[in-house]
């Protein structure tokens, strides 16, 4: 079943990584959402609690709620490119993901935004749970894998 997870999150990671910032508004399209939607529980939850911008912070459940904070996290950037490492823990995927090349939309100015890990919980083949990390350890003991 973990191989299985750790294909789920890979393909979501591509979905992520092919989106076309360049599109009018770069909102998460009705394409994005629709391929999206199949990998998630409808009662998902993203915690971003943690995350560094402060306007972005919180507790996102549902399809609709996760989809708008990635959307208005999107409209910050002219580019995203990233390397992504993923970990199978059995119910839990950890994705560390290392920023290359972050531009500000507008601006154009390179961004250098800090390493940071996901730990994806799944269950029945779909994603319940997904919380952001910026603190490797925290991530690792999220996901079980912390000694």
């Amino acid at each position: 079943m973990s191989e299985k997870n750790v294909e789920i999150v890979r393909q979501l990671v591509e979905l992520f990584r092919n989106f076309d910032l360049k599109s009018e508004g770069a909102a998460v399209g009705e394409d994005e959402a629709a391929a999206a939607t199949e990998f998630f529980h409808p009662d998902f939850e993203l915690d971003a609690t943690r995350a560094p911008m402060p306007d972005l912070r919180g507790k996102f459940k549902g399809l609709t709620e996760p989809a708008v904070f990635w959307s208005k996290w999107l409209e910050a950037w002219d580019s995203v490119e990233f390397e992504d490492e993923l970990t199978d823990a059995g119910e839990h995927v950890l994705a560390a993901i290392t920023p290359m090349a972050m531009r500000g939309k507008g601006s154009g100015v390179a961004v250098e935004f800090p390493r940071h890990w996901h730990v994806f919980t799944l269950r029945h083949g779909q994603v319940v749970h997904e919380t952001i990390f910026f603190d490797e350890a925290e991530a690792l003991e999220a996901a079980g894998l912390s000694e």
